[in-house]
């Protein structure tokens, strides 16, 4: 009797950040500076979200207190509102946002695929932009904050929180690309710029600390992870020698 085809093989993963990383800003606070702007939302969300994100830029607070902070607007802001409205923002952030990129984000997405890389997206910022950026660079996988909705409202309750510990492993453990701690790395590659990367990192054969923030960079220094900025992101990743061949 012929014995069963063997699965085929893993296809290695790269996880990828986008807010920092991909590009230049927070899709979430744009996102909620446009549902105030369309006055969908009241502007002291916005403001308020924000700031706690400038506090935290400017090192006056670290991320996960920020992160917390800018959640808890993000969540109140969308109570009782209707899902169809905040797409409809979604669209016209990512429809400016896209146009913002950094240069290097569709040269290395080319790069991955073409190493036959599994590319996965995940973001700290709402599922509502995420998945439009997914599908504007061609990656399957993706996952960002996402709301709770009850009928035609949001709920003003938060289901998954990507920027807060154990956000992203915990996304793509949902998304099924991530399977349970191995003896080895269990990712191939991975970039990001903030410290709620690192649970990433940790289980990453190449990553690369991009622009990271001090407590990022501080670990990357310690366990020797590179550290690349906008331009020189793609010169290290090309550096990293089979990873890419």
């Amino acid at each position: 009797m012929k014995s069963p085809a063997p699965p085929p093989p893993r296809r290695p993963l790269a996880v990828l950040d986008m807010d920092g990383t991909l590009f230049p800003g927070t899709l979430g606070t744009e996102l909620l500076a446009r549902l105030a702007h369309a006055g969908i939302t009241d502007t002291a969300h916005a403001e308020a979200a924000r700031a706690a994100l400038r506090r935290y830029r400017d090192g006056h607070a670290p991320l996960t207190p920020a992160a917390t902070a800018v959640y808890a607007h993000y969540a109140a802001a969308l109570k009782d509102r209707r899902p169809a409205d905040v797409e409809r923002a979604a669209d016209a952030v990512w429809a400016s946002a896209r146009r913002r990129l950094f240069p290097f984000a569709r040269p290395l997405l080319k790069r991955l695929r073409d190493a036959g890389f599994t590319c996965v997206l995940v973001s700290g910022s709402p599922q509502e932009v995420v998945r439009l950026a997914a599908a504007d660079l061609g990656i399957v996988h993706a996952r960002g904050t996402t709301a709770e909705i009850r009928g035609d409202r949001y709920t003003g309750t938060l289901t998954a929180a990507l920027g807060l510990p154990g956000g992203k492993t915990g996304a793509l453990e949902a998304l099924g690309v991530h399977p349970p701690p191995a003896a080895g790395p269990d990712i191939a590659f991975a970039v990001g710029d903030s410290i709620s990367d690192a649970e990433i990192f940790h289980r990453t054969a190449h990553p690369v600390a991009f622009e990271p923030d001090a407590q990022l960079a501080l670990l990357a220094r310690r366990h020797g992870w590179p550290i690349a900025h906008r331009h020189d992101l793609l010169e290290i990743v090309d550096a990293t020698g089979p990873l890419l061949r």
